[in-house]
């Protein structure tokens, strides 16, 4: 009897601050639906980016929204170009040595390696809907530094070790010193 009260408590807990759990996974080709919190025009840019996989999950007030994409440096020196142009987003890249691999939500095998991230979290707070967003790229795969074009606009920061690392790591140096 208890498990029952326990349970009538979390769904109308849930029903009340109007969350809900979800997964949901996406495959290329797929429009990126644009959330009210969101800027104007992000689900357009995902949409048409070079995408190979995505998934949103729901918990209790808070989405996330994960979409991986692979592409040589053009594609993502488009991408980011036009995501720093978007009014009202994080304007941080971070960079990492080596190369993604995209997990599906449920059986967490591999879908295949990706070279950037966009992660975008939607959460509840005293003021309202709001939204973080986080930009990451790994540098190992398709996407050649020596080539990478940061807008000036976005601060761009390393994590990692080893060579690789340190390549990224002069390379956020002299970026970031372009900014000030």
């Amino acid at each position: 009897m208890i498990f029952f009260e326990v349970a009538l408590f979390v769904f109308a807990w849930c029903a009340k601050v109007n969350t809900r759990i979800s997964f949901r996974e996406d495959r290329p080709g797929q429009t990126v639906h644009q959330r009210p919190e969101w800027p104007e025009g992000l689900a357009e840019l995902l949409t048409r980016g070079a995408r190979i996989y995505g998934c949103q999950t729901g918990w209790l007030g808070r989405d996330e929204h994960s979409l991986y994409f692979s592409g040589d440096t053009d594609d993502f020196n488009w991408f980011v170009e036009q995501y720093a142009k978007l009014k009202g987003v994080s304007r941080t890249l971070g960079q990492h040595p080596g190369q993604g691999q995209a997990n599906s939500i449920m059986n967490k095998q591999p879908v295949r390696p990706y070279d950037s991230m966009v992660s975008i979290t939607s959460h509840y707070t005293k003021s309202g809907r709001n939204f973080d967003i986080s930009v990451e790229l790994w540098v190992g795969g398709e996407v050649e530094l020596d080539r990478l074009k940061a807008p000036v606009n976005m601060e761009v920061r390393a994590s990692g070790k080893g060579e690789e690392f340190d390549k990224i790591e002069k390379f956020t140096e002299e970026h970031n010193a372009k900014r000030k």
